[in-house]
């Protein structure tokens, strides 16, 4: 089959009477049979998602992810090693393509992250 994964990316931004929108739609095919979903607790040391323990992906798999800040109040940084690339306030989510094992950490307290990959 093809393009099992699909999305829609909706950005729109209005200050100072000036307005932007972008919308993109998007689908890839999905040779992989591997997917995670769940929600782990970061702390603020170095970890690596549990994606790699509990699902059968491994750390060279390339996938769609997923994450989503489920704090009220405190961000986490995600990256690769730790080179920390993505910042998410609470509340915020990111959509990408990951290609290698990622790390998160939380900035002042633990924070819940939503972890959903769909192995490529």
């Amino acid at each position: 089959m093809a393009n099992e994964i699909t999305g829609k990316l909706t950005l729109k931004a209005s200050k100072g009477g000036a307005n932007v929108a972008r919308s993109e739609s998007f689908s890839i095919d999905m040779t992989g049979e591997s997917f995670y979903h769940g929600v782990q607790n970061i702390s603020t040391g170095n970890e690596t998602l549990e994606i790699y323990e509990l699902s059968n992906f491994d750390s060279t798999e390339t996938g769609i992810c997923f994450l989503k800040n489920l704090d009220d109040t405190n961000y986490v940084e995600i990256g690769l090693t730790s080179s920390y690339t993505i910042k998410l306030l609470a509340g915020e989510c990111a959509l990408f393509r990951a290609a290698g094992t990622l790390f998160a950490r939380a900035n002042t307290t633990a924070v819940e992250l939503e972890i959903l990959m769909l192995e490529l």
